[in-house]
């Protein structure tokens, strides 16, 4: 099984990287190969909104995000560590996230499909500092959407608040996701 894991932090040892780490663990155990990116740590360019994806049946913008759309070609489950920041995604994975409308297609009718390969899995690590374990949980949910109108079939998700030192247990959570993960 090949896994994709794209750490949506800036940050160095946060807890995005932490829980990603744990599911890396998980997955290496089962024997999964692991192909890892950081967004900001990659020259990617925001979405330019050109429509040529439309007519090549992919982004035209030839920086960092060719290895990602690479990566997830060939991959079975694509983990996403999603950090909140002042109430959305970070900035450096939204540049990740606007760029995946390559993959959306619509048709006359407004319908909407995708061009990603069928069948992809995708795991959304949503990490943030608030106490209230439930005040992000309806923004989540949006998430799921997002990533399903984008081509990922199945979507599963994974709240941690606060911090790794007050909940432990998300770590061992994560490790257990990377080991249950199935293509």
């Amino acid at each position: 099984m090949k896994i994709v894991t794209i750490n949506g932090s800036p940050r160095k040892n946060g807890c995005s990287e932490k829980l990603i780490g744990k599911i890396v663990e998980g997955v290496k155990e089962v024997g999964g190969e692991i192909t890892s990116f950081m967004p900001n740590k990659m020259k990617i360019k925001g979405c330019q909104s050109c429509m040529a994806c439309r007519k090549d049946n992919i982004c035209v913008i030839k920086d960092d995000m060719v290895d990602i759309y690479e990566a997830i070609e060939d991959a079975d489950v694509v983990v996403v560590g999603v950090p909140i920041y002042f109430h959305e995604m970070s900035a450096q994975l939204k540049m990740v996230f606007d760029r995946f409308y390559s993959y959306t297609r619509m048709d006359s009718n407004f319908k909407f499909s995708s061009t990603m390969k069928k069948g992809k899995k995708c795991v959304l690590v949503v990490s943030h500092g608030n106490h209230d374990e439930n005040v992000y949980k309806e923004y989540a949910k949006s998430l799921e959407g997002k990533f399903k109108h984008v081509g990922f079939e199945e979507v599963e998700i994974f709240i941690a608040n606060d911090s790794m030192s007050e909940h432990p247990e998300y770590l061992e959570a994560c490790y257990e996701i990377g080991k249950n993960l199935k293509a």
